[in-house]
């Protein structure tokens, strides 16, 4: 299987970009269901139809966006939990937070006697090693957040102490995703086997016998799982459908319980009297790199900016393939790039686009009051970062760093009596452990 090398940018990121600018013109200037077939599915089993099939399930060089996450999320317990109303709570920790004030210093207390699928247990040890493998082998975000580990202290059998290079607010999020997906001690030791075999502590195990590698991944209920009322389902099928009108067809004949469908699809599944929810999870744009009009002159001029923000040319986009944007972006060879992002709190996706040296700033481009309100962020408590996140939003449209153009519904199509799928804004990717059968 593929992984990706850890100075590639993690396909989450890599998702983002849908197209790229070619050249800006302006003025003087160029550059169950209730059918019958449903009958052959028992409420036993969850069958979940997917567009993409993952190229490793080793959690730090997979995916964490939908539908790759669903891979993952099955096997590998988290550190902590992300519930579908975007609260917390506990997974492999059963407590957590900052210690005193400035987000520098974290702890965590693991859960205790829980054991990996291959029966090694849950250590502060363990916990250690496998924060230290990341950060050699994770994907390029993965990497990131660990490296920014100062210094890592057991301070008990379960108990963890952090200690931060720079500031951190998104801790607790970081690791309700991977790199919160904790690989045994026993995985790490054999790094090429986690490709095709999880080890984790989550609510299932792989079925390798019944799995074949891009089409179908079973998943049996994990009995060594610390809570059992928790698992609801004996297996869950994860099938790999490319084809949209497919997927849906699954569904509405029984074949599958769920799927991620489109505005194009929501229709024909409403009428064929399945459930279609759908939240604003997702936000279009064209992030304008090139600010201080390093290829296209007229770009460091603000005016220009908000002119475009009233008024943009599509057909200036060119789609291209995924490995060629990657390249064109840090290449600067675009002055702009349409790009889509998912849910995520506001300190990681300023972060993201607007630090020097991050990949979606590839101008470098720095903003002395940016700076200076993402210092303030870092440190912040929630309440006082709120009040911070929207001094950035204002500043943002204010000096047209953006284009936006489309606020993106996250659409997912699901059979009658499947209960607790939801899609928010604070967890846009419905997790299927929290998905039970019809009561």
């Amino acid at each position: 299987m593929h992984t990706r090398r850890p100075g590639q940018l993690s396909r989450a990121r890599r998702s983002l970009a849908v197209a790229a600018v070619a050249g800006i013109a302006l003025a003087g200037c160029s550059s169950h269901s209730s059918s019958s077939t449903a009958a052959k599915k028992t409420s036993d089993t969850l069958t979940i139809a997917v567009s993409a099939a993952t190229d490793t399930l080793n959690p730090i060089l997979g995916g964490n966006i939908d539908p790759l996450l669903i891979f993952e999320e099955l096997v590998y317990a988290p550190l902590i939990y992300l519930k579908p109303d975007g609260s917390f709570a506990p997974g492999l920790a059963t407590s957590w937070g900052y210690v005193g004030t400035g987000n520098r210093v974290f702890d965590l207390t693991l859960r205790s006697g829980v054991k990996f699928s291959d029966g090694s247990a849950l250590s502060a040890d363990g916990l250690k090693a496998y924060f230290e493998y990341t950060a050699k082998n994770g994907g390029g975000e993965e990497a990131a957040r660990i490296n920014n580990f100062a210094s890592m202290d057991v301070t008990g059998p379960l108990s963890l102490h952090i200690t931060l290079k720079q500031p951190d607010p998104t801790l607790p999020y970081a690791f309700s995703q991977p790199p919160g997906y904790v690989i045994s001690p026993k995985g790490i030791q054999s790094p090429d086997a986690l490709g095709t075999t999880p080890a984790g502590a989550g609510e299932y195990v792989l079925n390798a016998a019944k799995t074949v590698s891009k089409q179908t991944y079973v998943y049996d209920a994990n009995p060594g799982y610390w809570d059992q009322s928790a698992v609801n389902w004996k297996h869950v099928i994860v099938k790999v459908l490319p084809d949209a009108s497919a997927a849906l067809d699954a569904v509405r004949t029984g074949q599958a319980d769920y799927t991620i469908g489109s505005a194009r699809e929501a229709s024909a599944a409403a009428s064929a009297g399945l459930t279609v929810v759908a939240g604003q999870t997702n936000f279009g744009f064209v992030d304008l790199f090139d600010r201080t009009g390093t290829v296209v002159k007229a770009l460091g001029d603000i005016r220009v900016r908000q002119a475009l923000n009233y008024a943009i040319d599509r057909n200036v986009t060119v789609p291209i393939s995924t490995s060629d944007w990657a390249s064109s972006v840090t290449g600067k060879k675009f002055p702009a790039a349409v790009m889509q992002y998912n849910n995520q709190p506001m300190y990681s996706i300023v972060k993201f686009f607007q630090t020097p040296g991050e990949f979606f700033n590839p101008f470098g481009i720095t903003d002395p009051t940016v700076q200076q309100l993402m210092q303030k962020a870092a440190a912040a408590t929630p309440s006082e970062a709120s009040g911070i996140h929207a001094q950035l939003q204002q500043w943002f449209v204010r000096n047209a760093f953006y284009v936006p153009f489309a606020s993106l519904d996250k659409i997912v199509i699901f059979r009658k009596g499947l209960q607790g799928v939801q899609v928010t804004s604070g967890a846009p990717n419905p997790n299927p452990i929290f998905w039970t059968p019809a009561s």
